[in-house]
């Protein structure tokens, strides 16, 4: 085990990983996109099985913020400041509009009178995720205030929102 720990930490993955901070947050961000990702498929599937408008919306919204943290990351250096203030205009506006589509779920929610359901072990899923996100966004709120870069707090943004959006989803 020592041997591959010390083959692993020889490799230029490895010292990227501990030079460049950037470089770390870029594999934390696609991290995110993968785990959001699968999220996606499981609210798309939930929605066809179950018939459920309101998990294909959530899946729906969701691809949005992928796509919005695909945009914000694309292939901008993360060092760029004009560009990345740019991405990070880019980001607001979308969450803006994406805000609007999320009130008129809500408005349905409470006008209906009704909430999300689950069946099974799918509320666990749900669940695991909701609290993985919710932790993982709050910290790394905090903890990108340091490397003051706009697209990386704009990435950061839109894992908060998500990360709202399921806890929105367990009620």
């Amino acid at each position: 085990m020592e041997k591959l720990r010390d083959k692993l930490k020889n490799t230029r993955f490895a010292a990227r990983w501990s030079a460049d901070k950037h470089f770390q947050e870029r594999v934390s961000q696609l991290f995110a996109i993968t785990i959001n990702c699968i999220y996606i498929a499981v609210k798309l599937y939930s929605g066809i099985y179950y018939r459920s408008a309101w998990f294909i919306a959530l899946a729906i919204y969701y691809a949005l913020l992928v796509f919005i943290r695909v945009a914000i990351l694309g292939r901008v250096s993360v060092q760029d400041r004009r560009l990345g203030w740019r991405r990070y205009r880019l980001c607001g506006i979308m969450l803006l509009f994406m805000n609007q589509a999320l009130t008129v779920l809500v408005v349905f929610i409470v006008h209906q009178n009704k909430s999300f359901e689950y069946s099974g072990y799918l509320i666990y899923a749900m669940a695991l995720y909701a609290f993985y996100a919710i932790i993982t966004a709050v910290i790394e709120v905090f903890r990108i205030r340091r490397y003051d870069s706009p697209v990386l707090s704009a990435a950061k943004a839109v894992n908060l929102v998500a990360a709202m959006v399921s806890i929105l989803s367990l009620t």
